[in-house]
C-alpha cells in the first residue's frame, strides 16, 4: 500500500536556506521526521542532490572516504578519481592537495552532499575535512547534515563566519491544519475534538502523528 503523505509546503519554504548558506544542520531526535523532510525537498526542488548514510559507528573514515569520492566522481569522475587516490587526508599537505582539486570542480548548480546520520561519526579528522571544505566556498556546493545531535560538533566557528544555517527542529512538527489533512488523507473519519486530541497528545510530531 503506498504511504499517505501530507504535502508541507512550508517546510520546503524553509529548507530553502540551505542553498543559501554552504553548510546546514537538520539536528531532531528519531522519529520526528528530519529524513523524511530533506529527501521530499530535494525531490521537490530543481537541484542535484547526493546522500551518504551512515548506518554504523565502525569503520567511519574508510566508509565516509569511499563515499564522498564517489559523490564527487559522478559530478566528475577524473577528479574523483584523483581523490580516491590520495586517500582521506590525513596531514596539513595532502588535505591542502584535496582541497585543490576539489577546487577544479565544477559543481552543478545547487549541488547538495547530504550526509544522514551523521550523530554515528566519532571523528575528528573528518569534522576537521568538512569544516575545511566549508570554509573553503565552493561555490554551488551545499553540505548538510541530518542528525539526532552536533554533540560531536564544534559550531563555534561556523556560527561566528555565518556559514552555517540551523534548521529550526519546531518546524518538523505537524502543524493542527496539517493533522487534519492526514486524518483525511487516511480516511479516517474524526471529529475536531478528536483531532485537536491527537494534536496535543503527540504535539505534532511526525512518527507519533502517523501512528
Amino acid at each position: 500500500m503506498k504511504a499517505v503523505k501530507v504535502e508541507r509546503r512550508r517546510l520546503n519554504s524553509e529548507l530553502k536556506n540551505i542553498f543559501e548558506y554552504p553548510f546546514s544542520i537538520i539536528e531532531a531526535p528519531i522519529g520526528y521526521g528530519k529524513t523524511t523532510a530533506i529527501k521530499d525537498y530535494v525531490a521537490f526542488e530543481e537541484c542535484n542532490a547526493f546522500y551518504i548514510n551512515f548506518l554504523s559507528e565502525k569503520n567511519v573514515l574508510p566508509f565516509f572516504w569511499k563515499s564522498f569520492c564517489e559523490v564527487i566522481g559522478k559530478i566528475d569522475r577524473a577528479e574523483g578519481e584523483k581523490l580516491e587516490g590520495l586517500g582521506f587526508p590525513d596531514d596539513a599537505l595532502k588535505l591542502a592537495n584535496i582541497i585543490s582539486i576539489l577546487e577544479e570542480v565544477e559543481y552543478p548548480k545547487k549541488t547538495v552532499i547530504i550526509l544522514d546520520d551523521f550523530h554515528l561519526l566519532n571523528e575528528p579528522d573528518i569534522n576537521l575535512f568538512l569544516k575545511t571544505v566549508v570554509s573553503s566556498g565552493f561555490k554551488d556546493l551545499h553540505i548538510v547534515l541530518v542528525t539526532r545531535n552536533t554533540a560531536n560538533l564544534d559550531l563555534a566557528e561556523f556560527l561566528a563566519k555565518g556559514l552555517v544555517y540551523i534548521f529550526p527542529q519546531k518546524q518538523l512538527a505537524f502543524t493542527l491544519p496539517e493533522v487534519r489533512k492526514l486524518c483525511k488523507l487516511k480516511r479516517l473519519h474524526l471529529t475536531e475534538e478528536q483531532i485537536g486530541e491527537i494534536y496535543e497528545l503527540t504535539g505534532g510530531w511526525v512518527s507519533l502523528v502517523y501512528l
